[in-house]
């Protein structure tokens, strides 16, 4: 039993010290993107804030992501994050997550009739086993003949069918208010007989320039390993007076064993017996501890204290408090 023990209580130390370092490096990643942030080293701070996301996701490090795409312009990367935010705190029981859905469904909400939009369309009676890609990436069916939010830039639209030659084009949409379509249209001929021929794409609306003016969504995440350490703590303290229990009852035992007066080693015998039973108690609190510390630390990323306040701020809105 002891080994058993000592063996479950290293896992469970070694778990908790092996995977503390992604939490700490999740951690500097998002401070270091609010500081790029504040220095106005926009593109640098959301890349900062998706390799936090990366090592470790939370709801925070979402929406400040977000909200630095937003800034950055790429509108329809920062609409999907805020959506996503938003469908991960639906249903909040506790007033601060409610703050945090408030503060995704309304960028949404704002974002939704700014984002620009790109339509592929398939003309009917389109060849079997055609594929179209956007930027090298296929465009899933579904996806065809309805408007796409996307971000601005250049996008190169290919075409490809069995039989059929290839087709491409490239299509620019402005980052803010665009709505363009995609025209395809293959050869009839064999692809043997013809090369890939170019189109242009045709605006579908005018375009009016808005002002790009983003809120910022500043919110500090705090992470703490108070509790998984102090179970862990807890777990190997009552390891060792296990241990201590294990061992004495084994000395008990072999003095019971050497004894000459029979009185004398029923007593011992008792005592033996009654430190072997603390033992047990105690090795089975301490493996109740080990699996409480590993619990706890993988669900360490949940706000076990939340304080917060929305307010107004020059730069936008801001949730400030500790999550």
């Amino acid at each position: 039993m002891i080994r058993a023990l000592v063996a479950v209580l290293l896992a469970t130390a070694s778990t908790v010290a092996a995977a503390e370092p992604a939490s700490a490096r999740a951690d500097q990643l998002f401070r270091h993107g609010r500081e790029l942030l504040a220095a106005g080293k926009t593109a640098e701070a959301c890349a900062a804030f998706e390799q936090s996301q990366q090592l470790e996701a939370a709801v925070t490090t979402l929406l400040n992501l977000a909200a630095c795409r937003e800034k950055n312009g790429q509108l329809a990367t920062a609409l999907a994050l805020f959506a996503d935010a938003e469908h991960q705190t639906r249903g909040a029981r506790d007033a601060p997550t409610q703050q945090l859905h408030d503060v995704a469904k309304g960028h949404v909400g704002k974002l939704e009739p700014r984002v620009s939009k790109l339509t592929i369309r398939i003309a009917p009676g389109s060849p079997g086993g055609l594929v179209i890609e956007r930027d090298g990436v296929t465009v899933d069916p579904s996806a065809w003949n309805r408007p796409v939010a996307v971000d601005g830039g250049s996008y190169a639209i290919t075409a490809r069918a069995p039989g059929r030659a290839a087709w491409s084009t490239h299509v620019t949409v402005t980052a803010e208010g665009d709505d363009r379509a995609v025209d395809i249209a293959l050869p009839g001929e064999p692809a043997s007989d013809l090369t890939s021929a170019p189109a242009t794409a045709t605006p579908r609306a005018s375009v009016t320039a808005r002002d790009s003016s983003t809120e910022t969504v500043v919110i500090t995440r705090h992470r703490s390993l108070a509790l998984p350490v102090m179970l862990t703590v807890g777990a190997l303290a009552l390891g060792g007076a296990g241990v201590g229990f294990e061992l004495e009852g084994e000395a008990r035992y072999r003095e019971a064993k050497a004894a000459d007066v029979q009185g004398a080693r029923t007593s011992l015998f008792h005592r033996a017996d009654r430190d072997r039973y603390i033992a047990e108690g105690l090795g089975i609190g301490a493996i109740a501890c080990a699996g409480l510390a590993v619990w706890a630390y993988v669900s360490h990323g949940r706000p076990d204290e939340v304080r917060t306040t929305v307010a107004a701020t020059p730069d936008g809105l801001a949730i400030l408090g500790r999550f």
